[in-house]
């Protein structure tokens, strides 16, 4: 009887031991699936791409109307007509058939589009301007006026690089009669479009023009 009590184990004691090597157990199971984890290597995030911007949304989107003091006008089917005739300042809108739309980057979407706008006069201003698209609809981010009664001939996009390949006045043409052909290089600055370049000539290649909606 006195040496069963001698080394008969305290069952308080044996339970706090019982308990303190299930969770060292425990805990060496979870440090070494993370190991393991961790040496395989985390998959990689999907980056966000969003959908190219359409043709259509460039004829339902907003432009700023320069002779109404860069007021923002909504196309629709691509053209903005002033509602009341009556008005001291009045001002049509209509999208050229000639657009760029490249591939979106990681997480934006770009494309460059060209306005027609009339005062209602013999005057034809056209202005270039840069859309980007994180979600939702997209929207005018930087612009450049590119001449009056001047002639598309292409439209690149890259980047914040737009290239515009146009026919313009010579120094002797009328507004009316554009003869020089010149190939100007574009790079967004803020809100606007600067002119960083400028060649005569480029002869006239593919065009990226849309068809004309269906009647």
């Amino acid at each position: 009887m006195l040496y069963w009590g001698m080394i008969r184990p305290d069952p308080a004691r044996f339970k706090a031991f019982r308990w303190t090597l299930a969770l060292a157990t425990t805990l060496s199971g979870v440090l070494g699936g993370c190991g393991e984890r961790a040496s395989k290597g985390s998959p990689p995030d999907t980056p966000f791409v969003p959908a190219p911007i359409s043709i259509e949304e460039l004829r339902a989107a907003e432009y700023p109307a320069d002779l109404l003091d860069r007021t923002m006008v909504r196309l629709v089917a691509g053209v903005f007509t002033p509602p009341d005739s009556g008005r001291d300042a009045i001002a049509s809108l209509e999208l050229h058939p000639m657009v760029a739309i490249p591939e979106p980057a990681e997480g934006l979407a770009r494309a460059a589009a060209i306005i027609m706008e009339s005062g209602g006069g013999t005057g034809m201003f056209y202005w270039l301007h840069l859309l980007e698209r994180t979600e939702g609809a997209p929207r005018v981010v930087a612009s450049a006026y590119l001449g009056d009664r001047v002639e598309i001939v292409n439209l690149a996009l890259a980047g914040d690089t737009v290239v515009v390949r146009l026919v313009t006045q010579g120094p002797t043409d009328a507004f009316c009669c554009p003869t020089l052909e010149v190939t100007r290089r574009y790079v967004r600055s803020g809100r606007e479009l600067g002119e960083v370049r400028s060649e005569k000539g480029g002869g006239r290649g593919r065009t990226s023009r849309f068809p004309p909606p269906a009647s």
